[in-house]
């Protein structure tokens, strides 16, 4: 399976207390962006932190923000 690298994911936290941002780096691998209380907070820094990649060529200019369903760092490896 074949995912993009350098997605930015935003999670609800293993304890259900707040959202995080992460870089996604593929299947279970993550880079802590930030972490939140609402949601409606950590799509801003998403939204703030892919305008910031793009600016200063971190990545690929096609960096997107994917939601908890869709992330790739958030599945398994598949054999």
């Amino acid at each position: 399976m074949s995912e993009p690298l350098g997605s930015l994911c935003v999670l609800r936290d293993d304890d259900l207390s707040g959202w995080t941002v992460y870089v996604c780096h593929g299947v279970g691998k993550r880079e802590l962006v930030a972490r939140f209380a609402t949601k409606g907070e950590a799509d801003t820094r998403a939204l703030a932190e892919r305008d910031r990649r793009r600016a200063a060529n971190l990545g690929d200019y096609r960096l997107c923000i994917q939601s908890p369903e869709d992330c790739p760092c958030n599945g398994q490896e598949i054999p």
